[in-house]
């Protein structure tokens, strides 16, 4: 029996012996693969390496984050004229063609037209509006002089003027567009320098005054509009004034900067978008109306997390890492969680603290020959 006993007991710290050695090695296992942090102990910089690589201090940052948006390149309302029929008439010439350039002044058609002579009497009559107001208004201004008629009176006086003025001033910026001689020829002219982006007219066309679609639409590209989808969920990230990058599948390796020039405030019932509208500058010409583009916001997050360059984090075995700076002999490899990376910052979620020194060039190397070392 007692043979049995001692047997048993021997047996039993052989198993608890090897139960412990399962037990360490299992934990040294997961230490090495859960909590992977190597130490560069037994590795140092070398001089030219030190010259090779850059630092850089970790720092508590606002998250700047991007929205990506689809949109279109549109004329600016501004700079896109549209140009009705005067008169009704036959169109005798018409000199341009969809897309040609043309300088502010250029002829653009003829029309031959018997309704000419009533709009020059329509002008006529204006003048001599603006005169009988201004008469009135000299008049009103002696009268209040002497107290004879209240203020009130006055500025209504002036206000007459004032009418009568921008009424003379439309018909002659009418008769600049449209150049009417004593035949009943009117020659249509370019009011501005620009592209011809619509035409709905040609030789021996008859048009009408009451007709509400344009017959040519001229616009100055040199600077255009972008106009962007915006769904519910982005609103508030999008601000006027906001820097903007543009993208275009014409020029892919270009970028166009801009900023959000109008906010339109209103969605669409069906889409549920709301649009933006962002300016940019067009001085080669080479953006044209109706082109797709991509816009790029940047936006800033009410958040703060620590934060480092880009090119600071390395990606190995599907997980991220950082090296930690100590001095040229202790360098530890990090495993770090990303919150955001862009094109020059990532946010860490955990891993790093502020203030920490981290190696953000020739990283890669140096944590090649740790790893090697392990």
């Amino acid at each position: 029996m007692q043979a049995n006993e001692s047997s048993n007991k021997k047996y039993m710290k052989l198993y608890l012996i090897l139960i412990s050695i399962l037990f360490f090695s299992a934990s040294c296992s997961y230490e090495k693969k859960g909590n992977t942090q190597h130490s560069s102990e037994s590795f140092c910089l070398t001089d030219t390496m030190k010259q090779k690589i850059k630092l850089d201090t970790v720092r508590l940052e606002q998250i700047q984050n991007e929205l990506n948006l689809s949109g279109k390149i549109q004329a600016l309302p501004s700079r896109n004229l549209k140009i009705y029929p005067l008169v009704s008439g036959l169109v005798k010439d018409v000199y341009v063609e969809l897309g040609d350039y043309v300088e502010k002044g250029q002829p653009l058609a003829q029309i031959i037209s018997s309704e000419v002579a009533e709009f020059e009497k329509e002008l006529a009559d204006a003048e001599a509006n603006l005169q009988l107001a201004q008469k009135n208004l000299d008049v009103a201004n002696d009268m209040f002089k002497s107290r004879l008629i209240s203020e009130k009176e006055l500025i209504s006086a002036q206000k007459e003027v004032e009418k009568a003025q921008a009424e003379v001033k439309r018909l002659k910026s009418v008769f600049d567009i449209y150049q009417i001689d004593e035949q009943g020829f009117y020659t249509l002219k370019s009011p501005i320098s620009g592209y011809i982006i619509s035409k709905n007219i040609s030789d021996g066309m008859q048009i009408r005054a009451d007709n509400n679609q344009e017959i040519l639409s001229i616009a100055d590209i040199s600077r255009l509009w972008v106009v962007a989808n915006v769904y519910e969920s982005d609103m508030q990230k999008v601000k006027k004034d906001q820097e903007a990058l543009i993208y275009t599948i014409a020029y892919p390796d270009s970028i166009f900067n801009g900023k959000v020039n109008k906010i339109f405030e209103v969605l669409d019932p069906e889409t549920r978008v709301m649009k933006i509208a962002i300016e940019i500058e067009n001085k080669n010409g080479i953006l044209k109306p109706e082109m797709y583009a991509q816009v790029k916001l940047y936006f800033t997050e009410n958040r703060t997390l620590p934060t480092i360059p880009a090119s600071a984090v390395i990606f190995d075995n599907s997980r991220y890492y950082a090296l930690v700076y100590h001095t040229p002999c202790n360098i530890k490899v990090v495993p770090i969680e990303p919150d955001k990376i862009n094109k020059h910052k990532a946010y860490i979620r955990y891993g790093l603290n502020n203030g920490e020194i981290i190696i953000t060039k020739n990283n890669l190397l140096v944590y090649d020959a740790i790893t090697e070392i392990q």
